[in-house]
């Protein structure tokens, strides 16, 4: 089980495309139909942190379903792999959205203990986290020549670079978060080609964790 991290820009969503297309894999992002039972006791059974303060600009309905999304991801998983899933790779999963949710654990404790403990559950789920990172100036360069659209593109580029280290910044706490907890996380170079990337991440699925090299490349 696998998790993608990183800033937009990175190059997750292209990744994720290559490799959901190998023999077994499975990558979760929009969930299912048939997952939303789940998704819903998962956040109606929360408890006090659903009536939390969630950060600035996300909304409750988000925040609501940002806390279903991390305490289901387990069931979730399990669902694919006994449907023949070899692999599960997860696009904008708990691990992303642990990330979020960082603000509001700041400044409650008892959203703390739950993220604290929802971080342990996500650190014994997932085998590894990929974090796609790269040059604030090249991640603003690619938002901006997509045609896909993001909040990013209405920021001036002072605010867009900001905005883009945080997110930079989140993915790599969260992927350190994980690591303590005996996860595997390989950080890969968004200039590299896709193939290079996703080469890559290849090796991850199919080699030992003490085969692959602190700097993301496989022996």
């Amino acid at each position: 089980v696998v998790e993608l991290v990183g800033a937009p820009g990175s190059g997750k969503s292209s990744v994720a495309v290559a490799i959901g297309g190998l023999p077994g894999v499975v990558v979760v992002k929009d969930h299912r139909r048939s997952d939303l039972p789940v998704l819903i006791w998962s956040a109606v059974t929360a408890g006090r942190v659903l009536f939390a303060s969630p950060p600035h600009g996300v909304s409750r309905r988000r925040w609501i379903a940002w806390v279903g999304r991390c305490r289901a991801a387990h069931r979730i998983v399990r669902r694919r792999l006994a449907a023949g899933a070899q692999v599960v790779v997860l696009d904008q999963g708990p691990a992303y959205t642990l990330g979020r949710m960082v603000e509001s654990a700041s400044r409650d404790a008892a959203v703390a203990r739950w993220h604290r403990a929802r971080t342990v559950e996500v650190g014994r789920l997932l085998d590894a986290v990929v974090v796609l990172d790269g040059d604030t100036k090249l991640l603003a360069a690619r938002l901006r020549s997509r045609p896909k659209r993001h909040r990013a593109d209405e920021l001036e580029a002072a605010t867009a670079a900001s905005y883009l280290d945080g997110e930079r910044t989140m993915a790599r706490t969260i992927a350190t978060s994980l690591a303590s907890e005996g996860v595997m996380v390989v950080y890969l170079d968004a200039a590299r080609s896709l193939a290079e990337n996703v080469a890559v991440i290849e090796a991850v699925l199919h080699t030992d964790q003490t085969s692959i090299r602190e700097d993301g490349g496989a022996e």
